[in-house]
């Protein structure tokens, strides 16, 4: 199982805030997901907090809580080490190369990975995941590289 070079590709801020709201809620650890759904419950709490007392600001507040932790943060993250990467592998693992330089994701450090949309996430721990955007390669490469991990890792595909 092999896939061909990935890249060069840059993760856009719509790559990032995607990223976080699918770890966030669908594939990050236990308790990244716990503390996403804390904040979001918050957020409604405070939207119907307001409502319930007639108070348009704290509504208004609610939603601008969650806005701001799943979009807004995400979208203005520092991402200048976010270009020019490019995605291959060896027999150690994936090999996320941005000509600085190259970090190797162990085969056995690879979490679950999901392809959602047009974008194929793969967690490497908890909080963190490689993100790899239709976009930036061809479908069938997208479908090898799920292949390639599926067969040389532990990790398993979310349905």
């Amino acid at each position: 199982m092999s896939f061909q070079k990935v890249g060069p590709y840059r993760l856009t801020r719509a790559d990032l805030v995607a990223a976080s709201l699918v770890i966030s809620f669908i594939i990050g650890g236990k308790r990244t997901r716990v503390w996403s759904a804390l904040y979001l419950l918050l957020g409604v709490i405070l939207v119907a907090g307001g409502l319930v007392a007639e108070e348009s600001t704290t509504s208004a507040l609610g939603v601008f809580f969650v806005i701001f932790i799943f979009i807004v943060r995400p979208a203005l993250r520092y991402n200048k080490n976010s270009r020019d990467i490019y995605l291959t592998h060896s027999a150690q693992g994936l090999v996320a190369d941005t000509g600085d330089m190259a970090t190797t994701y162990r085969w056995m450090t690879i979490g679950i990975f999901k392809r959602i949309g047009s974008r194929l996430f793969i967690m490497i721990n908890d909080g963190c995941a490689l993100v790899i955007s239709a976009r930036s390669t061809s479908s069938e490469n997208l479908e090898n590289i799920i292949s390639t991990i599926a067969h040389e890792s532990s990790a398993s595909i979310v349905k």
